[in-house]
Formats: structure tokens, sequence, C-alpha cells
């Protein structure tokens, strides 16, 4: 079996600026703090862990997240938050390796 989970993984605490999950692409509110990051908007990584008002977010690596509207291709695609927890493809967006896509769970595989 394949694995590119713990590939290059990198994580960084930061501020929770509102009510996050793990999962979930998120963006720079503030200084040092995030927040969901909403449609359309570039985030600039997953969070993985949560403790009180601080937040593990993972800024590198390989990650798997939901995608909504067409599958993205293999490769880079430009790809921002679609609001919803998961990822969407979005001309001008960030471009971020998609190494797997999965259609019937409508989940891709990316490395940040």
């Amino acid at each position: 079996m394949i694995s590119l989970k713990g590939f290059n993984e990198q994580t960084a605490s930061f501020l929770a600026g509102g009510e996050l999950e793990i999962g979930a692409p998120v963006a720079l509110c503030g200084n040092n703090t995030v927040k969901r990051a909403g449609e359309g908007e570039d985030f600039i990584g997953i969070v993985v862990s949560l403790r009180g008002s601080l937040v593990g977010i993972q800024l590198c690596g390989y990650t798997r997240l939901g995608y909504s509207g067409a599958a993205p291709s293999l490769g880079y695609n430009s790809l921002a938050a679609n609001g919803g927890g998961g990822v969407v493809v979005s001309s001008g967006a960030r471009s971020l390796l998609v190494t797997d896509v999965d259609t019937k769970d409508t989940s891709i595989g990316i490395i940040l």
C-alpha cells in the first residue's frame, strides 16, 4: 500500500479566531490568528489539533480534503477553500499538488 501520510509534515501553533474543527482549511484573520477559510478564500493550512485557544495548523506535507464542484485533476491545481471545510478548483488561487482523486467520496490527496 502506498502512503504519503507524514511526508514533509510541518505544523505550527496559532490562536483560534473563532470556531474551528480538525481537518478544516484556515486563513489568517489577525496576528498569529486563524479562522475557518471562507468560500473562495486562499487557505494557509489545515487544522490538525485544538487545545483551548491554541490550534495546530499543518502548513506542509500530505493531507486529504473533501472537494466540491468539478473534480480537480491530478497534478498542480489552483485550489481555494469552499467554505464548507473542503476545497474547490478556483483560478488564481494557490497552486497545490493533487496526488489522488476519489470521485466516489469527493476527496483528494494534496501536498501543501
